[in-house]
């Protein structure tokens, strides 16, 4: 819980911060956030967002990183290595023990803020698994926290968690994974318009 109590000390003295649709998430259970990814401090911004801890899966150059490797393994971070099935392994090891896994389909930071394709892994993982997907769009973190700053600007940030997606499990292929992936990222498109429309 030491990333959510940090997250939630940080929004608190330095943000206005507001979470909508948050009665979405499970209480208990197993379950998947996917959301966009455009920030560094979007990890701590998620996790502020949500009641429960969560088990990532971030990109092996990120996770090793030699002096933040502990701060990730501690926080129950699953590297993901090109080519490699064991992250997929691990995520659904997590989720059959009932833990909340996050993933940013993107793979990696948006280069401009807007949503890129999504990988087929999110789509993988939400098949196999047959736990509900919640899609979450993050907004104001880019501005908040954009490459090369290094103290976080004051200003508004927001997550969204949309409407709850089932994948049945029925379907194994790639293409049934790729099309799984394209219907988060669809989701989080629909967030974002709709917060543009507000």
């Amino acid at each position: 819980m030491l990333l959510r109590l940090f997250g939630l000390t940080l929004v608190r003295l330095w943000f206005r911060f507001r979470v909508r649709g948050r009665e979405r998430l499970p209480v208990d259970g197993p379950f998947i956030v996917a959301s966009n990814h455009c920030s560094f401090i979007d990890p701590v911004i998620l996790q502020a967002a949500c009641r429960r801890q969560l088990t990532w899966l971030m990109t092996d150059s990120i996770f090793n990183v030699r002096w933040a490797r502990w701060f990730f393994r501690m926080m129950r971070c699953i590297p993901v290595r090109e080519r490699d099935g064991s992250a997929l392994r691990e995520g659904l090891a997590a989720l059959a023990r009932g833990e909340a896994v996050a993933i940013f389909p993107e793979g990696g930071l948006s280069p401009d803020g807007t949503l890129q394709r999504g990988h087929a892994g999110v789509g993988t993982l939400a098949i196999r698994s047959g736990v509900p997907v919640i899609p979450a769009f993050l907004s104001g973190t880019r501005r908040a926290f954009p490459r090369g700053q290094v103290v976080p600007r004051r200003g508004s940030v927001e997550v969204e968690f949309g409407e709850v997606l089932r994948f049945d499990g029925s379907g194994g292929s790639r293409d049934d994974s790729r099309a799984a992936a394209a219907a988060v990222m669809a989701a989080l498109a629909r967030l974002q318009e709709a917060r543009a429309e507000r």
